[in-house]
């Protein structure tokens, strides 16, 4: 069953989709929208807070994701009703993997990385680095032994994270080699 939620908003000739457009991503939605395209939002599962934040954000169509990428997409396709879909934006970190896989799925460009490393904080770091832009000095690992040679290089405190997290889930600033350890 495809939910869609249909505003009084008349489609334009291009549409973009933004997944999960609440904070910053509300600000992206209404830039896209000054600039002539119809905005679809696109809520996914991972999304906590709810649609309530868009009532009254003058968008073309509410959908939210479904089972898997293929319903989504035609779900998508159907809100379209025939406009251009000029791009497919991540408007909150929650919808970054399925950003990903809509923009996969319509031959759209990416920004997104690959799926397998769309949160991973090291090769974020790495691509940072590459671009010839400053990045934090930084080391990536699974156990202790993998990143203790790091530890004993740096100065204290250090931010410790998970590597595949959003946000600053499991993020800690650690004062001491045997704390960076526990953590």
């Amino acid at each position: 069953m495809v939910h869609l939620e249909r505003r009084t908003v008349k489609m334009r000739r291009s549409a973009v989709v933004v997944v999960d457009p609440y904070s910053t991503g509300r600000c992206i939605a209404a830039e896209v929208q000054e600039r002539g395209h119809a905005v679809i939002a696109l809520w996914s599962n991972d999304h906590l807070a709810g649609s309530d934040v868009i009532k009254s954000a003058g968008y073309a169509m509410e959908l939210h994701e479904l089972e898997d990428i293929s319903q989504t997409a035609n779900a998508v396709h159907e809100a379209l009703a025939g406009s251009v879909l000029a791009a497919i934006i991540c408007g909150g970190e929650d919808g970054i993997p399925l950003a990903g896989a809509l923009s996969e799925h319509f031959g759209c460009l990416q920004l997104y990385g690959t799926r397998k490393n769309l949160r991973n904080k090291q090769v974020q770091q790495d691509m940072v680095a590459a671009a010839g832009l400053h990045s934090a000095r930084s080391v990536s690992g699974e156990k202790w032994p993998d990143v203790a040679w790091f530890c004993k290089s740096e100065l204290f405190p250090i931010v410790v994270k998970p590597a595949e997290c959003a946000g600053s889930e499991g993020v800690c600033l650690c004062d001491s080699e045997e704390e960076a350890r526990r953590h």
